[in-house]
């Protein structure tokens, strides 16, 4: 059987070990490392007026500090323990889908943990959690709240929840592997945290540890959670993570010291995720247009005397096999007309070849652009092939005081995921209703499939009540009928939820709450006619008469309640209900409709009196049908057959 795998076809230049970095140094950007004084704005806790004074968080002297930190001796994350729990949470730069910020599946970072006592801590590890709250996490009460719940699992220690674990969620930790060394004192040691998905009843574990997650119901009780549910959990989770909380409780006397650093979505031990670089300010970015590229080189305040930029890897990407020409070129060579770089001559003899240098000539301080010719593969002229290419480029300077820098810098053709940031938006469904009470559900953002699926939560129980609607446009809302027969004595409460059906991103509304009301008198009454209307899109149909008389123009087709009717697959057809009218003048019908396939599955449902579908191929049995509703009172529905050719 041929995969996707064997379409795959690399060029690699250079040396193995520099292309097995590749996935890790072209993610340098993606590295929060303090550099900057205002990456400490987004860590919960920081007092700028007082960084002395201890924090809502439990923790003391939040800043950045610039004495070493890492592997290398720049700035650092840093912030003491107080005498309680205590943490500090990021929820800005960490928040979103962690299985899409970086190439490889992992989450690096350099810790240190000092103390004033001579007693060693029992940790073997750093102290990193995940969680995704219902509400804000606003101080470490708030997270305690959270976390502090009343567990159900026997082998889990019980906390009393402080504020009665209102806050619901999950909250992921990772473990230690017992077998590691206990954390040395004030010594800088790298961790690597495994991100991706679990394909079995196991979390995501590598050779520092392994994860554990659990959940928290908003009342109180928590669970430690296994298995499929555990995974399942995790992959919501992973996907839309709300923050970060790193503790400072590593030893029993208040007096750790807490350190990190360099925190980059790539895997590596060591040594330090970034790229080899001994010159300050240097910079180089890659820009595409039109399939031209232009490399941009910013060298620092120190003159340049060498600078090259070399191919070291080359990945080619067909749709199909068939799309593969049996002579590929030579492709992934580089060219250039820049021959005079701020005072450095292009060595002639590089041009067509895997690596440009610029050496000869005088040295000068170097910010400037490079054009670049980069000669693609051969690719058969299709409209049903399709190819994604994706190179790295190194680019290595060195100044007039020998200093070297390089940087790995990478392009693909393969455009950017869409965004997802589906959230419900309407604060007026936090109220109370009745059964059979109309709400119209609101949100705002984008999925990237352009469909949402909507879903009513059991809050009191946590389970999915009804699935409202699935792959319906993202229009922005959606008005849904209360069913008559939702539990409404005593009151509950009740969220709607919202997810893109890729499940790349989910979100939960305000709670509501339903309890039984007096209906006012609207009884079921009649159909003022029984059919159903259908109708469909006329397409252009090439003229073949054997099709021509074989197809049955159905356009407002009039369809008697319980008849039977033959459909084409792949069709758009549109469905109205006939009208019905309930007893009372006063109350007027409204509409639920369903497909139904042969085995008696709901395939899509929905309402309104009209709605479009299309049936897939491959034919079938299936039923339509419409159900009229009054006040609160489902009443007998009109049904129609059809055979799907």
């Amino acid at each position: 059987m041929t995969t996707r795998k064997n379409l795959i076809d690399k060029i690699k230049y250079g040396f193995l070990s520099v292309f097995l970095l590749i996935s890790v140094l072209g993610q340098a950007q993606n590295c929060i490392d303090f550099e900057n004084p205002t990456d400490i704005d987004n860590w919960k806790g920081n007092l700028l007026t007082n960084p002395l004074q201890e924090s809502s968080w439990g923790i003391w002297d939040l800043q950045i500090k610039n004495t070493g930190g890492g592997t290398n001796p720049t700035n650092y994350l840093y912030f003491r323990d107080a005498s309680r729990g205590s943490r500090a949470i990021n929820d800005k730069d960490f928040a979103g889908n962690w299985l899409t910020k970086g190439k490889d599946p992992c989450l690096c970072f350099d810790y240190r943990v000092n103390w004033d006592t001579g007693e060693h801590t029992l940790h073997r590890g750093a102290q990193f959690e995940i969680y995704w709250a219902s509400e804000e996490i606003t101080s470490i009460a708030d997270y305690q709240d959270f976390m502090r719940s009343r567990f159900t699992n026997t082998n889990i220690l019980l906390y009393p929840p402080p504020n009665g674990g209102q806050i619901k969620g999950f909250r992921a930790v990772f473990v230690a592997d017992p077998a590691n060394p206990i954390i040395p004192k004030d010594i800088w040691k790298k961790y690597c945290l495994p991100l991706e998905q679990s394909n079995n009843a196991e979390l995501p574990s590598n050779k520092f540890g392994s994860w554990i997650i659990h959940y928290y119901d908003g009342t109180g009780n928590a669970e430690k959670l296994s298995g499929a549910t555990a995974v399942t959990a995790w992959l919501n989770l992973i996907k839309d993570v709300q923050g970060v909380a790193l503790s400072s409780d590593y030893h029993s006397r208040p007096s750790e010291e807490i350190s990190f650093d360099n925190f980059c979505w790539a895997c590596v031990d060591e040594p330090n995720p970034t790229p080899c670089c001994d010159i300050d300010g240097f910079e180089a970015t890659l820009t595409e247009n039109n399939g031209s590229f232009s490399v941009s080189i910013n060298g620092g305040n120190v003159s340049i005397q060498e600078v090259e930029i070399s191919m070291i890897d080359y990945h080619i990407e067909y749709s199909n096999e068939d799309c593969k020409p049996d002579d590929m070129g030579n492709f992934g060579i580089l060219s250039t007309t820049t021959t005079n770089l701020a005072g450095l001559l292009l060595n002639a003899s590089d041009n067509n070849t895997s690596s440009l240098s610029w050496l000869l000539g005088s040295p000068a301080i170097l910010n400037n652009s490079v054009n670049l010719d980069i000669i693609d593969p051969l690719t058969l002229n299709l409209d049903c092939c399709d190819v994604k290419i994706s190179f790295c480029l190194k680019v290595r300077v060195k100044d007039v005081d020998c200093n070297v820098c390089e940087k790995i810098i990478c392009y693909t053709s393969e455009p950017p995921p869409k965004p997802c940031d589906l959230k419900i938006t309407d604060s007026a469904i936090s109220k109370s209703f009745c059964p059979g009470d109309t709400v119209t559900i609101n949100w705002s953002g984008t999925s990237p499939s352009g469909l949402v699926n909507l879903s009513l939560i059991d809050v009191t129980n946590w389970v999915v009540y009804q699935i409202i609607a699935t792959n319906i446009p993202n229009s922005g809302s959606y008005t849904y009928t209360i069913p008559t027969g939702i539990p409404c004595e005593p009151a509950r409460s009740w969220q709607f939820y919202i997810e893109d059906p890729q499940k790349t991103c989910w979100n939960y509304g305000p709670v509501f709450t339903i309890e039984c009301c007096e209906q006012t008198e609207c009884d079921c009454g009649k159909w003022e006619n029984n059919s159903i209307i259908i109708k469909r899109k006329l397409k252009q149909i090439p003229y073949d008469p054997k099709i021509k008389t074989a197809i049955k123009p159905y356009l407002g087709e009039k369809v008697t309640c319980g008849s039977k009717i033959k459909l084409r697959s792949s069709i758009h057809y549109s469905f109205t209900a006939p009208n019905y009218i309930c007893t009372s003048a006063n109350c007027r019908a409204s509409y639920k409709w369903e497909v139904i396939d042969s085995a008696n599955n709901i395939i899509q449902s929905g309402t309104g009196k009209t709605f479009n579908y299309s049936f897939v191929k491959g034919g079938g049995l299936y039923k339509v049908f419409f159900t009229p509703i009054c006040g609160s009172k489902e009443c007998r529905p009109c049904f129609i057959s059809i055979a799907v050719e």
